[in-house]
């Protein structure tokens, strides 16, 4: 593949990882009600849409520029596997907190929902958490080395 396509394709990929970002961070965000843990995670999210738009720019300037080589090969290929990843950690965070909402966007408060939710998806919910930190790091270390 052409180092244009290759960054062409993460573009794409930013695109859509942003898109997805963004939904799922209007779904954790509006939960009213929600336990202290899944609200923090808005802020991640929040936090790593803000980097994924910033890399959508970077990434876009580039591929406007169209110099062959302007971009690492392997950079533009890790930043896709990397994109990836974020938009199943997304996924993922949508399908542990769907079943504990209610269609109004209020946390469901049963007291066999909310022993479901400490007894099995708290710590879900954190490793999803601790996930979308690296990644944040790691793509606002790309950001930083394209706007060098």
């Amino acid at each position: 593949m052409e180092p244009v396509s290759i960054v062409a394709a993460a573009l794409g990929l930013t695109g859509s990882a942003w898109t997805i970002c963004e939904q799922t961070y209007r779904l954790i965000n509006g939960i009213r009600g929600a336990p202290a843990h899944v609200a923090r995670i808005a802020g991640d999210l929040q936090a790593l849409c803000s980097v994924l738009w910033t890399l959508h720019a970077a990434l876009a300037v580039e591929e406007e520029k169209q110099i062959i080589g302007a971009i690492p090969t392997q950079m533009a290929e890790n930043l896709q596997d990397l994109l990836r990843n974020c938009m199943g950690v997304f996924l993922e965070i949508q399908k542990v907190v769907q079943p504990f909402t209610t269609a109004q966007g209020t946390a469901r408060r049963g007291p066999w929902k909310m022993f479901t939710w400490e007894r099995y998806k708290k710590d879900e919910i954190l490793l999803l958490q601790n996930a979308l930190g690296s990644y944040k790091l790691t793509l606002n270390i790309a950001c930083s080395s394209l706007t060098l």
